[in-house]
């Protein structure tokens, strides 16, 4: 137990140390590097023209002629976004076949969990090369 409040006291000092140096910083005001900065920062973005390159992305592995990419990167997208909808409709499924009518937050957590194993596999699989 007693190990348990120096913890918190450790984590408690921790928290407040940083705050106080959040709460310094703001109060110190941007040097006037930074508030140059901060101005150009704060502009207006103009709206994009053209393509952007999520098509890119989606199609970092795949030799696509250029005519048919955006076509091929919304089956992708589209395709990525059903498996995911499908683990989700596996995991209500599961939900109910074991029987459990009040679920608990802990198994409501690990419901998510087949979407992030999806999400992280399916980001790896892009960004890493293949072969």
């Amino acid at each position: 137990m007693r190990k348990i409040k120096q913890l918190t006291l450790v984590l408690a000092g921790a928290l407040a140390a940083y705050l106080l140096f959040v709460a310094a910083m703001r109060l110190r005001g941007p040097t006037p590097a930074q508030a140059t900065a901060l101005a150009v920062l704060n502009q207006p973005t103009p709206p994009v023209v053209g393509r952007d390159a999520s098509d890119a992305f989606w199609l970092l592995d795949h030799e696509v002629p250029a005519d048919k990419q955006a076509s091929v990167a919304a089956e992708l997208r589209y395709h990525l976004w059903t498996m995911i909808a499908a683990l989700i409709a596996a995991v209500l499924a599961g939900a109910d076949l074991f029987g459990m009518p009040v679920v608990p937050w802990r198994r409501i957590g690990w419901a998510g969990a087949p979407l992030l194993v999806v999400l992280v596999l399916a980001s790896a699989w892009r960004v890493l090369p293949m072969g």
